[in-house]
């Protein structure tokens, strides 16, 4: 399903655009039913009405550390759900997974 139809999709379901738009962005577009997830996980968030800002600076699973001689610093390449153990590979996959646990609950991840 593409962008736009999930968006219209999720309007046509009576979600607000804004709210829409800032769902399908978090869970990567990755479909209707994630980001309906998400809106339902996070309807009652004071900032649910403000605009998505995407993140900025070091995204887990982004290289961007210096690759100079010398430099021996390590990224963290994924996060591993304490509680089931999956691997994940993002932080945005652990909000996903965090927002379509039933019944909401808290998850702790380790890098």
């Amino acid at each position: 399903m593409s962008d736009a139809t999930a968006l219209e999709s999720l309007v046509d379901m009576g979600f607000p655009k804004n709210r829409a738009e800032k769902a399908l962005a978090i869970t990567g577009n990755q479909g209707v039913q994630l980001a309906m997830d998400w809106l339902f996980a996070h309807q009652e968030d004071p900032d649910i009405d403000e605009p998505y800002q995407a993140p900025s600076g070091n995204l887990l699973g982004k290289d961007t550390s210096d690759t100079s001689e010398g430099s021996s610093v390590e990224q963290a390449r994924s996060l591993k759900c304490d509680e089931c153990g999956k691997q994940l590979k993002s932080e945005l996959d652990a909000q996903v997974s965090i927002a379509s646990s039933y019944p909401l609950r808290s998850l702790s991840f380790s890098l």
